[in-house]
């Protein structure tokens, strides 16, 4: 059972009666100490406190009192102290503080004329000892030695030895003391140094968000706090500044409890009551409260709040994960030393830190000379248990409640009943947090009054349409925008006093009826900061971004640089353009998407100096958040683009592939017969990521009530410029928006240089609100040739590497065009690395096959078939890249008369011998495969496997397998053979995997043995081999992810929606 307490302070007395949920203190006397009752007993012998007291010598303060002790006690324990076993508290001194105590005795040169006589027991021991005439005798004694010994040594020796002296009391105050020396890692404690009373000690350290998690640590009544306007204790005022603490980013709050154990006397226990107050519920409440106090802690209590306050909030997260690494280091490895050096140093140079401390008991925690810091509130929490031992003091009042009393169970009226405060208390600690938050936000409207007024903010104005809805809260309590005027501002500031008094009201019923809490009929009368909060203007720095990149990081964060002088200086341009700036439009972000904007400028730095988003429009909370820069950057540039529109002529989906083989829809699912049957002005295909650019684009918005009649958005219409004769144009018309508004968003590029690089916004993939529901652009630099091939002939020598990912038409062949013509014909290589198979017809047969045709330096053309025309397939395809070190061989192979074979074996014969006696690296993997269940068995399973002791440099051999009773149909493998590659810098680099956990998608990585030379500029993922049930649609996806770098390889492979695929085999290829 946990206790009932109250911080203390010195106007309570035992019995006080006392209200537990304002904490105050009510009538005095109101349960007294019962004469007739027997003493407390302190453990199972039946030794009482008056015996323990007697024998320790700490009864001064009660000889006052008649009947519990006689002054004729005092001196036994004055024989035990002279004897050595008893301290001046009236615990046992242990050997260890006897001998430190007597390294403290000054030495004079001749031992035997100034030593001092030993103590010698008094003869009138017996006798009472007049403190008075005891204090005078012990000055002169003291003056006459100090006499003594200035006259035998000179000024300079007196000094030496005073200064000796002094360090010697330094050493042996500190020593016992529990502390980390992070330079050794060493702790300085022993069992010697456990001396001291018994002791509880509660030891907290933690990051806090809300002032509530403080209060709740230091019983410190929410009521109070709110009623007083300060956060405190103990009749100590405010601790701290809450509104510092909301401004702050990050919140470190230290607590160490100590409670000495200790027990009183005799317990009040006898009620005491007023028959005037005793039939009125509200007059006794007010008289004498809920509880009554029983007792008191003694010990002491150490509270700091750290508050850090970062400069740079473009690093606000970089800083506050090595804020969180210096304030949480405990004893570490030498090697880890340098990390939390490194982050001190960081949250030095890089932020505000706000110490607030308060302590009682323990006396003087450390040196008055030394200012408050991390390490020294962390030093002084050590060692702050080994202190309260030393000098301890009444911290908390222990309340009971009168329920427990029989005497007032006795006297009680049956309609008098105390109240129930801990109902409340979670109810309260809500109405804290919001009255705080208010206070602060009334302090920063404040600051932005007189900022704006001394000309050094302004205030923005906004688009009504662009605002969020007003909650049905703010419109219960007529509350609406405020106007974007120093006129609004004060409005909102006298609205926000409102709010806080509504608060405090709610404080007062709260007192008087505890009940109200759990009421579930009972409406808050206040509306949330959170609401309040979206009807204030913005204020922002004037003809300045709203971002500050003041003070930006002087080294990196967290790594193994020991010595902060070696670290690696962060060479970001702190005056880099923001990816959003707020000062060129009147659109704003949502609150996710400012979210996904800091997230970018932190995963990358100056990021906006290579990007830049305008705001999305549409709908703010349906659907969810997308965004291409996810994984589409760096060089990474938009190949396709396609618009497919549903019946009623409004846009459904977007499908963008990137020059990485990335593609990916946005909006509702589309299959390969809806874009086949897109005409082709919504149409974007082989963009020239050098000579084509999209610096333009309009975005139609449909404003319209849903069935519910809720005011809904949703994107319908979307127009993307390259130019006159190179568009996509797939635009809403006003017959199809019906009585719907139709409002047409025009964008373009924000400064020279850039071009569309990708999309974020929101959407919905399912429901009757599927589609796009917001949607922004995003613009990338453009790829200059000079950046592309500086210093060389526009015209390239060889054929290089190119790669990419396709849709392929069911219907007819697709042509596919290279960026640029080659400068001849090149080698190529494709293969399936996706599938998704619909529904609408039972999985009898597995079937995807692609072909490559009229291949030439401009293109080719692409031919695809599946099971059923609703089947959807990407395909790879790769340009192989001639380099003079590499000799690379590639083909197909029809594997002829495989049907019902459970095994076929083909030779591959070279086109390109190697070197003799040198063995290639051979790859293979399906381009056509044909395949299905045998007899009653529901799965497929087929396999490519290179048989090693069959690979020569003239050719190699290759086994197709069909297992678990799979019967073959039509097979055709593609396959590529290369010279081995380097150790290192390597240009061409294969390899395959076996995936049989596919059921856990997500990124893989794979390190080359034979790193790259940079990151790859093409790759090319294929299938060879596939085990998969055909209860259900066989779905799966294969693709290496733009974060492949030139040593590791990342690949993500999973099974698609309902699909039972066990083991899916993937053949890589990356070059450069």
């Amino acid at each position: 059972m946990s206790l009932l307490i109250a911080p203390y302070n010195n106007a309570m007395r035992l019995g006080q009666g006392f209200n537990s949920y304002t904490q105050q203190i009510c009538i005095d006397d109101a349960v007294v100490i019962d004469p007739g009752r027997e003493e407390n007993v302190v453990n199972n012998s039946g030794l009482t406190m008056k015996m323990l007291a007697e024998q320790t010598g700490t009864l001064s303060a009660l000889e006052r009192l008649p009947g519990l002790a006689s002054s004729s006690t005092v001196e036994p324990s004055e024989t035990a102290r002279s004897q050595g076993t008893l301290g001046p508290a009236g615990s046992a001194n242990p050997p260890a503080a006897q001998s430190s105590s007597s390294s403290l005795q000054i030495k004079a040169k001749d031992n035997t004329e100034r030593a001092t006589p030993a103590h010698k027991a008094d003869s009138a021991a017996s006798k009472p000892v007049d403190p008075k005439a005891k204090r005078s005798q012990e000055r002169e004694k003291m003056l006459k030695d100090a006499t003594s010994f200035g006259e035998a040594k000179s000024l300079d020796e007196i000094m030496e030895t005073l200064t000796d002296l002094k360090q010697r009391v330094e050493e042996q105050t500190t020593s016992g003391i529990q502390d980390v020396r992070r330079k050794t890692a060493e702790l300085p404690w022993t069992v010697k140094d456990a001396h001291g009373p018994g002791q509880v000690v509660t030891y907290t350290s933690k990051f806090v968000n809300k002032l509530s998690e403080i209060t709740d640590e230091m019983s410190i009544s929410g009521s109070l706090s709110i009623k007083y306007n300060a956060i405190g204790g103990s009749g100590s005022g405010s601790f701290f500044d809450a509104e510092k603490f909301y401004d702050s980013d990050l919140k470190y709050f230290v607590s160490v409890k100590v409670v000495n154990q200790t027990i009183n006397y005799k317990d009040p226990l006898a009620f005491v009551p007023l028959r005037s107050v005793m039939k009125d519920q509200e007059k006794f409440n007010n008289t004498f409260g809920d509880s009554f106090i029983s007792g008191f802690l003694e010990g002491g209590e150490f509270t700091a709040l750290v508050l850090v306050n970062i400069h740079n909030k473009n690093k606000k997260r970089d800083i506050t994960a090595q804020a969180k690494v210096a304030l949480t280091a405990g004893p570490v490895e030498v090697s880890a030393q340098g990390n939390v050096k490194l982050a001190e140093e960081n949250i030095k140079n890089n932020s505000e830190t706000s110490v607030y401390v308060r302590w009682c008991g323990g006396g003087n925690i450390k040196p008055y000379d030394d200012e408050w810091t991390i390490d020294s509130v962390m030093a002084a929490a050590a060692r702050f248990p080994a202190l309260v031992g030393l000098f301890p003091q009444r911290t908390y009042a222990v309340l009971t409640k009168y329920e427990t009393l029989r005497s007032y169970l006795a006297l009680k009226p049956a309609k008098l009943t105390p109240l129930r405060y801990e109902l409340a208390q979670m109810y309260t600690n809500i109405l804290l947090d919001a009255y705080m938050e208010y206070k602060s936000l009334a302090r920063r409207i404040s600051s932005d009054i007189a900022d704006v007024q001394a000309g050094l903010k302004e205030i923005q104005s906004y688009d009504m349409s662009t605002r969020l809805e007003r909650s049905t809260a703010l419109k219960n309590a007529n509350l609406d925008f405020f106007p974007e005027t120093l006129i609004g501002l004060d409005a909102a500031r006298r609205a926000i006093r409102n709010q806080m008094n509504l608060i405090v009201r709610e404080v007062d019923l709260l007192t008087e009826d505890p009940e109200v809490a759990s009421d579930a009929s009972h409406k808050q009368p206040f509306v949330g900061p959170a609401s309040f909060s979206i009807l204030l203007p913005e204020v922002n720095l004037l003809n300045s971004r709203k971002r500050s990149n003041v003070s930006p990081l002087d080294v990196k964060r967290i790594n193994s640089v020991s010595d902060t002088k070696q670290a690696v200086v962060d060479d970001t341009d702190e005056n880099s353009p923001p990816l959003f700036n707020p000062n060129t439009t009147a659109l704003r972000l949502g609150a996710d998407e400012q979210a996904k904007v800091a997230e970018l400028d932190w995963q990358s730095e100056g990021i906006g100096a290579l990007y830049q988003v305008s705001p999305p429009v549409g709908d703010q909370d349906s659907g969810f958040l997308f965004c291409t820069l996810d994984f589409a950057q760096s060089e990474e540039s938009i190949s396709e683009i396609s618009a497919v529109m549903d019946s009623n002529g409004m846009l459904a989906s977007l499908v963008f592939g990137f020059n990485n083989g990335l593609i990916f829809t946005y909006g509702k699912p589309v299959a390969q017969t809806d874009l086949d049957s897109a005409p082709e002005c919504q149409k974007l295909s082989n963009i020239d990521p050098v000579g084509e650019r999209i610096v333009s684009g309009v975005i139609q918005i449909l404003d319209y009530t849903n069935e519910s009649g809720e005011p809904k958005q949703r994107v319908v219409g979307l127009r993307l410029t390259i130019s006159e004769e190179r568009k996509l144009e797939a635009l809403c018309t006003s017959a199809s928006a019906g009585q719907w508004k139709l409002t047409p968003h025009l964008f373009g590029i924000p400064s020279s240089g850039l071009k569309l690089a990708g999309l974020w916004g929101r959407m919905q993939e399912d429901g009757s609100d599927a589609g796009v529901r917001r949607l922004g652009f995003i613009w990338g630099q453009v790829i200059s040739t000079s950046s592309i091939a500086e210093g060389k002939t526009s015209k390239p020598e060889h054929i290089t590497s190119l790669s990419r990912s396709v849709w392929p038409k069911m219907s007819e062949p697709l042509k596919v065009k290279f960026p640029s013509p080659l400068i001849g014909t090149p080698r190529m290589i494709l293969g399936p690395h996706y599938l998704k198979s619909s529904d609408k017809q039972t999985m009898d047969r597995l079937h995807m096959k692609v072909e490559m045709s009229k291949l030439t330096a401009a293109g080719f053309d692409l031919s695809a078939s599946t099971r059923i025309k609703e089947d959807s397939m990407f395909c790879n395809w790769m340009v192989l890249p001639e380099i003079k070190s590499t000799i690379i061989n590639s083909g197909e192979v029809d594997v002829q008369d495989c049907q019902g074979k459970i095994s076929v074996e083909v030779s591959i014969n070279f086109p390109r011998p190697f070197q003799d006696k040198t063995v290639p690296d051979i790859q293979c993997w399906f381009t056509a495969l044909s395949a299905t269940p045998k007899g009653s068995n529901e799965a497929i399973h087929v396999k490519i496997t290179v048989l090693p002791n069959e690979v020569t440099h003239l050719g190699a051999k290759v086994k197709i397998e069909a297992l678990k009773d799979t019967r073959l149909q039509d097979v055709r493998i593609g396959w590529i053979a290369h010279s081995k590659p380097p150790e290192s810098n390597s240009d061409f680099v294969s390899g395959n995997v076996l995936i049989n956990d596919i059921e856990k998608s997500g990124k893989r990585e794979l390190k080359l043995s034979a790193p790259l030379t940079d990151k790859p500029i093409s790759q090319f993922v294929g299938i060879n081999e596939l085990h998969a049930e055909t209860k259900s649609p066989i779905s799966f996806a294969a693709t290496i992810l733009p974060e492949t770098s030139k040593d590791t390889v990342c690949l993500n492979a999973s099974s698609l929606g309902s699909s039972d695929v066990h083991v899916l085999g993937l053949t890589w290829i990356v070059s450069m």
